[in-house]
């Protein structure tokens, strides 16, 4: 009788440790989304100032995760910065990503990363903290802000 107590007992100890498993393994399911999107753009940003894709492929894009002045504002970035000895991003580090409040479809999140470039005097890196606003709908999240907290 004591042995199906504590077989009883091993069984709903197991479910119980699955059912916290599995509740965790999605628990930042919405930040790990935002760091998508924030890797994305910057794969994208880097390869049009590296020319390794056309302005006209960064725009489509850039045009999948964005949305507003944000895609506006990153395109006007990019062609101004295209051909110049502006530092050129060589390793980018997500630090941290932790959602700060939620108004209409636009969620807020603050973004730490650490950024790696190669510029006129050799390697740098620094940690910036940044907002990041994301458009939510039924079918998909685009950034709509990135801005440097300073």
């Amino acid at each position: 009788m004591a042995d199906r107590y504590i077989k009883l007992i091993c069984v709903l100890m197991t479910a119980c440790i699955i059912l916290f498993l599995m509740l965790g393994a999605g628990y930042n399911k919405d930040e790990d989304k935002v760091e998508e999107l924030i890797n994305k753009r910057t794969d994208i940003i880097n390869c049009v100032l590296n020319e390794e894709i056309t302005l006209n492929e960064a725009k489509k894009r850039l045009k999948e995760i964005e949305t507003g002045k944000l895609y506006s504002d990153d395109i006007d970035s990019i062609v101004s910065a295209m051909n110049t000895d502006q530092e050129k991003i060589i390793g980018m580090r997500i630090v941290s990503t932790v959602k700060k409040h939620h108004v209409a479809d636009i969620i807020c999140y603050e973004t730490v990363i650490q950024w790696q470039y190669y510029g006129n005097v050799g390697n740098s890196s620094e940690v910036c903290h940044y907002n990041v606003g994301v458009k939510e709908d039924d079918k998909e999240r685009k950034l709509v802000s990135f801005e440097l907290i300073e």
